[in-house]
């Protein structure tokens, strides 16, 4: 099952096309959440996605080993909207922005690499912004396109992998009682600036 996760009232408005006309999508007030697990055609699915087949529901499919919380995925989607109506996203699509956005390095194919899905994933965390479809059409569509099981809310970040995620944000010598989510999150949100 889905979790929805609000995303700040502050960066909602987005306009409804860029300054050059081209179509953007509207900035969600949410975004839904869920877990597949012991997915079996993660290679068909990233072949899919990466071919832009438009039978594949507006989402983003990340490695949920580098997930930690609902925080860290609100901070880069506010992230990844808010560069969209900016006019600063280093990606083509809101959608691979969002995987960028989730990455400490300014290296979008790394970021792609690291956060996305491989031909080998069983897992697969997928990041849907709320639309004019229900949340049960959604899950629909994605459950015929993912052949795996829906996991619970309950389990939605339990694939987290804290020593790969500190290999990756370089959290050698963090406390383990230390919050790394708020340390990744702020990563998120200051990536670029500093």
């Amino acid at each position: 099952m889905a979790i929805t996760v609000s995303l700040p009232t502050h960066v909602q408005s987005a306009e409804s096309a860029s300054a050059n006309g081209a179509a953007m999508m509207q900035f969600p007030e949410e975004v839904y959440v869920m877990l597949f697990d012991e997915v079996t055609n993660a290679k068909e699915i990233k072949d899919r996605v990466v071919a832009g087949d438009g039978s594949v529901p507006d989402c983003v499919m990340v490695n949920p080993a580098l997930v930690v919380d609902a925080f860290q995925v609100q901070v880069a989607c506010s992230r990844a909207f808010m560069n969209q109506r900016q006019g600063t996203m280093k990606t083509k699509t809101v959608l691979t922005e969002v995987l960028f956005a989730m990455s400490p390095t300014m290296n979008i194919a790394e970021s792609m690499k690291q956060f996305g899905i491989s031909e080998a994933s069983t897992s697969i965390l997928v990041i849907v912004p709320k639309g004019p479809n229900s949340l049960s059409s959604v899950e629909t569509s994605l459950t015929q396109l993912i052949n795996g099981k829906l996991c619970s809310s309950e389990e939605t970040f339990s694939k987290m992998d804290r020593a790969h995620v500190e290999k990756i944000f370089k959290l050698k010598g963090v406390p383990v009682n230390a919050n790394v989510s708020k340390i990744i999150s702020g990563t998120i949100a200051t990536k670029g600036y500093l």
